[in-house]
């Protein structure tokens, strides 16, 4: 399905993975509702979607210096966002 290679460029892959779910799970109700008022079986159209991995990113976290004065401030009740001096 080209709309869902789309999607996939556009979207973060761990969304792109929950609106499959979820478009899975509405076609597969409607299909269930279809059944349950006599109508014939079908097959969800969804369901040869692909998940896609979902790929980390990279976890950068704050240098030691930095860290104290995030820390600092906060004592301060600062939100930690206001400028301090370095430790």
């Amino acid at each position: 399905m080209d709309w869902a290679a789309k999607l996939n460029k556009e979207i973060a892959s761990h969304y792109f993975n929950n609106t499959i779910g979820t478009l899975r799970q509405v076609i597969e109700t409607g299909i269930k509702a279809y059944k349950g008022n006599g109508g014939s079986a079908l097959e969800n159209p969804a369901a040869e979607l692909k998940r896609v991995r979902v790929k980390q990113k990279e976890l950068k976290l704050p240098e030691p210096v930095h860290f104290k004065v995030l820390v600092k401030n906060l004592r301060l009740r600062s939100g930690g966002w206001a400028l301090a001096s370095v430790i």
